[in-house]
C-alpha cells in the first residue's frame, strides 16, 4: 500500500518529529512535508495525495486554501483532544501516541478509499477467507497451498490460522522464537506500534510466505474477542506490507466469520467431495449466501473449491454454487508441507 500524504505544518520541530516518527515505524506511508499551504496546493497538484493533514493554526487562518488541496481527504490536526470534527472535515488531536495518530490516518484513508479493508485496488492488501463445514476436508492444506502459490508469484503473503486447534507448523516451518500466543498477547494489552510488533512476530517458509506458528497453548485464543480479531487484521492492513492474508477460519458462523466474510476479496468453503464434506459444505455456502443477500452485499465473492478430489468425490448438485478450483487428491507420503508444495502449482490455480 502506497499512502501518500501531506503533511502541512507550521511548526518545525513538531513537522521535524512527525516525518522521522512515521519513517521509523511506518515507513510505506509517503510524506510530502509543506509550512505554506499556497506552496502545498501549487506542487500537490502535480502528485496523487490520499489524506492531508493540516495544522488547526492555519486551518482557521486559510480555509479556502484548504478546500483547495488536490487530495481526497483532510484531516485537522488540533493542538487538544476530545474533537473529532471541525466544520465538515475529521480532526484529531495531533498531540498522541505515533500509533494512535496513523490509525486515525488509516481510518480516514479506509473511509475514502471506497470501503472495506480488504476490497482490491491499488497497493491494498487483499484478504482471502478459507473455511469448510467438516474437518478433514483439507481446508487448511488449500488455504496453505493457495498462499505459497501466491508467494510463488513473488506476491507478498501471510498465512493466520484462527482455528483454536491448527497448527500451521505442520504445514510450514521456519526457526523463531514468536508465536500467535505473542500476537494475541500483544492485540489484548493494546500493545504500542501493534502492527510493527505483529509484523516481527511472522515467521517465514522456505516458499516465501509468512506466518504465525501455533499458539504455546490452545486455551490462549480464550481471551481473545472478536473485536480483539478485528483489531489485528486492521493493524496488519494498515501496515501495508503484504499483498495478500490468507485466512484459515473455523467452521462456524458468529461475528467474527460475517466480519470475515466483509471484507474478504474471496471467501472460499472447502470440501473434499465426499457426501458427508458436500453436505456440510451446502449448509455453509447457504448460511454465507443468506448472510450476503439480506445485508445487501456483494455474494459474487463467494465460492466452493474442491480439495483431496479423489476418484470417487463428487460435486454438489446445485446449479447456484460456483467453483472455483478443484485440487486432486494426492499422497502426503513425503510430509503435508511437500504435500502443500506440490498442490501450489500454477496448473491448480491458473
Amino acid at each position: 500500500m502506497n499512502l501518500k500524504l501531506a503533511l502541512i505544518e507550521n511548526d518545525t520541530l513538531y513537522r521535524d518529529k512527525f516525518i522521522n516518527a512515521f519513517f521509523e515505524f511506518y515507513p510505506q506511508i509517503e510524506i510530502y512535508s509543506f509550512s505554506d499551504i499556497e506552496k502545498a496546493v501549487e506542487l500537490l497538484s502535480y502528485q496523487v495525495i490520499d489524506i492531508a493533514i493540516v495544522s488547526e493554526d492555519i486551518y482557521n487562518l486559510q480555509k479556502n486554501m484548504v478546500k483547495a488541496l488536490p487530495c481526497k481527504a483532510v484531516l485537522i490536526a488540533l493542538d487538544s483532544a476530545g474533537i473529532s470534527q471541525v466544520d465538515d472535515l475529521k480532526a484529531t488531536c495531533k498531540y498522541q501516541r505515533i500509533d494512535h495518530l496513523q490509525q486515525a490516518i488509516m481510518d480516514l484513508y479506509l473511509e475514502n478509499s471506497g470501503g472495506t479493508i480488504g476490497s482490491s485496488g491499488n497497493g491494498r492488501t487483499r484478504l482471502i477467507t478459507f473455511m469448510s463445514g467438516a474437518g478433514g476436508s483439507g481446508c487448511s492444506t488449500s488455504a496453505a497451498a493457495y498462499a505459497a502459490y501466491l508467494a510463488g508469484n513473488k506476491e507478498k503473503v501471510l498465512y493466520i490460522d484462527f482455528n483454536t486447534f491448527g497448527i500451521p507448523d505442520l504445514l510450514f516451518s521456519d526457526t523463531g522464537n514468536y508465536t500467535m500466543t505473542n500476537c494475541i498477547l500483544a492485540v489484548i494489552e493494546q500493545k504500542k506500534n501493534l502492527a510493527v510488533q505483529l509484523k516481527n512476530f511472522a515467521r517465514q517458509d522456505v516458499s516465501g510466505v509468512y506466518y504465525y506458528a501455533a499458539c504455546d497453548n490452545a486455551l490462549d485464543w480464550l481471551d481473545f474477542t472478536s473485536d480483539n480479531l478485528e483489531t489485528m487484521i486492521e493493524s496488519l492492513v494498515s501496515l501495508g506490507e503484504y499483498d495478500y492474508i490468507i485466512m484459515d477460519i473455523a467452521s462456524e458462523w458468529d461475528k467474527t466469520t460475517a466480519y470475515f466474510a466483509d471484507n474478504s476479496e474471496l471467501f472460499l468453503i472447502v470440501t473434499n467431495g465426499t457426501t458427508v464434506s458436500n453436505k456440510k459444505a451446502q449448509r455453509v455456502w447457504e448460511t454465507a449466501d443468506t448472510y450476503f443477500r439480506a445485508a445487501h452485499k456483494d455474494f459474487s465473492k463467494l465460492y466452493v473449491l474442491y480439495s483431496a478430489f479423489a476418484q470417487n468425490a463428487k460435486t454438489i448438485n446445485d446449479e447456484r454454487i460456483k467453483e472455483f478450483r478443484t485440487l486432486p487428491f494426492l499422497s502426503a507420503q513425503h510430509g503435508v508441507q511437500e504435500l502443500v508444495r506440490s498442490l501450489s502449482a500454477k496448473q491448480y490455480w491458473e
